[in-house]
């Protein structure tokens, strides 16, 4: 896990006086052992889809409005290594080689849910439907009234809540930040309002992101991007 700080195999290799070879051989040994893992660690709580969020609950903000709400929807772009002849479908607009991961976070910061390995080109409604249509994958689907907050590329179905759409209607918080008074940044009716309110909770799994890419901190994670 030496890597997973920002280190480089051949600082690791000078710490344990070992050669490119070995560490490289074990280093990938390790992490079929952690992707083995994954299955009993990224995973909700068993009564995710029972109570409120204490980061629901004690915001006026979200309550009542949004008490249903457990959890954010999102992907992210992340740097990726792959065989030459794959690398086409591979390229993102930034111009390398990346993954589009879907991701589901809880409201304490913790991912519920990982799909990794879908090409950057490969369009998140597509990887969302894959996801719930595949019985395989776990995906924590949520039951009865609870539902997912996600972003107006999702569609807005029971279980997932996207804000309302229109060109004349905001959405993401610094759209409510422009403009030189109070009275321009305020939202304007109850659908603005909403979105407001939702965007905020939404944010939820971009500082999740953030934290992630914080702590594993190298070349790879370097590329981590919340989607379009």
């Amino acid at each position: 896990m030496t890597l997973a700080h920002g280190c480089t195999y051949r600082f690791v290799q000078k710490s344990f006086n070992h050669s490119g070879e070995t560490i490289q051989r074990h280093f990938h040994k390790v992490m079929t052992v952690v992707l083995k893992m994954s299955a009993n660690i990224i995973k909700p709580s068993a009564n995710y889809n029972d109570d409120v969020s204490d980061h629901i609950l004690n915001n006026p903000r979200y309550y009542p409005l949004l008490k249903n709400c457990i959890g954010a929807i999102d992907v992210a772009h992340v740097r990726a290594s792959v065989r030459l002849k794959d690398q086409t479908k591979y390229i993102g607009r930034k111009g390398y080689a990346a993954q589009n991961i879907m991701t589901v976070c809880d409201f304490k910061m913790c991912f519920t849910f990982v799909w990794a390995g879908w090409e950057s080109s490969a369009h998140d409604t597509r990887i969302f439907n894959e996801a719930l249509r595949r019985p395989e994958l776990n995906f924590p689907h949520p039951m009865g009234d609870k539902c997912y907050v996600v972003d107006a590329g999702y569609p807005n179905t029971k279980g997932y809540l996207a804000p309302y759409k229109g060109q004349t209607i905001r959405y993401h918080i610094p759209e409510f930040r422009r403009g030189q008074s109070s009275a321009m940044r305020a939202p304007r009716g109850p659908k603005e309002t909403f979105n407001y309110h939702h965007s905020s909770l939404r944010n939820i799994i971009e500082r999740t992101f953030g934290v992630w890419k914080a702590r594993w901190a190298n070349e790879y994670c370097d590329g981590i991007d919340g989607g379009p």
